[in-house]
C-alpha cells in the first residue's frame, strides 16, 4: 500500500472518535438509541483500522518487539484480538467507565499509533477531532431523505446528478489494485450539510485522489476558526426548523 492508502485507516479510526464525541455532546438527543451497540461498533472499527495500519507498517518479528516494549500498542492488539476480531473468554471488560474516559483512552491510543507509523504515512497528515457523526446528526435534526434532497437542490443545484453514468468513480482506496489507468477515474468531492461534515468529506477526498494520482494535498481547519463550526451548526439547525415549517405549510404569518 502507498502512504495515502495507509492514511485512510488512521483517519477512519479518527472519525470513530468523532462519532463518540458527538454522542457524548448530544446524549439527551440520542439516549433513546441503542448506544451500547453504536459505541461498541465504533470501537470495533477503531481497533480494526489501527491494526490494519500497524500490520502494514511492520513485519511480524518487528511488531512482536514493539508490543513487548509498548503497553499502548499491546493494548490495541489486546482489544482487537480478544474482543473485536474474536470473543475470548479471558477478555477483561471495563465496566462503569464513562464515555469521556473511553474517548480519552482512544485518543491516546491513536496518538501512539500515529507516532509509531509516522514514517509510513504522509507528513502533511493531521488529526483534527470534531464532534460529528453523519448519521446521528441526521437523526437528531430529523433530516429525512426527502428533506436532504430538497436541501441539496436549494444549496447546490444537484451538480453531481447522473455523473456516475458519464465516468468511472474512484470511491474506495482498497480498490486501487484494480485500477489500470488512473486517468480513467474521477474522485468526487462530496458536499456536507455542515462545515464539520464538509471537512470530513474533503479529507476523504484528499486521501482518495492522493492515493490514485500520487498527489500530496491535505486540508484542515485552524484552531481560530473552530468557533465558526459551532455557530454554523446552530444556524443550520435554526434554518431547518423554519424550512420544515415552510415546506409543510405550517409557518406562521
Amino acid at each position: 500500500m502507498n502512504k495515502w492508502q495507509l492514511a485512510r485507516y488512521i483517519i477512519d479510526a479518527k472519525k470513530c472518535i468523532d462519532s463518540l464525541i458527538y454522542i457524548n455532546d448530544n446524549y439527551h438527543q440520542v439516549r433513546n438509541l441503542d448506544l451500547y451497540d453504536i459505541i461498541e461498533s465504533k470501537k470495533r472499527h477503531f481497533y480494526l483500522n489501527l491494526c490494519i495500519l500497524i500490520d502494514h507498517c511492520f513485519k511480524s518479528k518487528e511488531l512482536k518487539k514493539i508490543k513487548e516494549g509498548n503497553n499502548i500498542i499491546e493494548d490495541i492488539y489486546y482489544e482487537r484480538d480478544k474482543n473485536y476480531a474474536h470473543k475470548d473468554e479471558d477478555y477483561n471488560i471495563l465496566y462503569d467507565v464513562s464515555l469521556k474516559i473511553i474517548i480519552d483512552k482512544l485518543k491516546k491510543e491513536l496518538s501512539c499509533c500515529f507516532d509509531l507509523c509516522k514514517e509510513s504515512i504522509p507528513s502533511v497528515l493531521t488529526i483534527d477531532y470534531i464532534s460529528y457523526d453523519r448519521n446521528l446528526f441526521r437523526f437528531v435534526n430529523q433530516i429525512s431523505p426527502d428533506l436532504e434532497d430538497s436541501l441539496e437542490k436549494l444549496f447546490y443545484n444537484n451538480t453531481y446528478e447522473n455523473l456516475n453514468e458519464k465516468c468511472l468513480v474512484f470511491d474506495d482506496t482498497e480498490l486501487l489494485k484494480y485500477v489500470n489507468n488512473p486517468d480513467d477515474y474521477a474522485v468526487l468531492l462530496k458536499r456536507g450539510l455542515i462545515a464539520k461534515e464538509s471537512l470530513q468529506n474533503r479529507q476523504d477526498f484528499c486521501i482518495k485522489i492522493n492515493a490514485l494520482h500520487n498527489f500530496n494535498i491535505w486540508c484542515r481547519v485552524e484552531k481560530k476558526f473552530e468557533s465558526i463550526f459551532r455557530e454554523e451548526e446552530k444556524a443550520l439547525v435554526d434554518f431547518l426548523s423554519k424550512f420544515k415549517e415552510i415546506n409543510t405549510g405550517n409557518i406562521k404569518e
